[in-house]
């Protein structure tokens, strides 16, 4: 799971936003309240050219950093972490439970 620092962008750990947020909005946001872009990636450990990227919309953020990033600016709807974060059991699990039933 991503560690974030969420102070500096307000409402983004809503777990259901009424409305998203543009780059436009997120780039106001941060003039407003005096922080570079990059200082609150490198706070919140992100890739700086990622960020650029993703308010540029010049990359999707589908899935990985990217989509954490996006969530995390309150771009995009959806929960940060990662594969083996989700509910259903991987190739892993599935061995572990068989081993379990026998």
């Amino acid at each position: 799971m991503v560690n974030c620092t969420y102070d500096y962008i307000p409402d983004c750990r809503k777990t259901s936003m009424t409305s998203l947020r543009t780059p436009e909005e997120v780039r106001y946001e941060f003039v407003k309240r005096g922080q570079s872009i990059a200082e609150w990636a490198r706070i919140n450990n992100f890739s700086v050219t990622l960020v650029y990227q993703i308010l540029a919309d010049s990359r999707k953020a589908v899935r990985g950093q990217s989509h954490n990033i996006a969530v995390a600016l309150g771009m995009k709807e959806g929960q940060e972490g990662s594969v083996e974060d989700l509910p259903f059991p991987g190739r892993k699990a599935v061995e572990i439970n068989k081993l379990k039933e026998k």
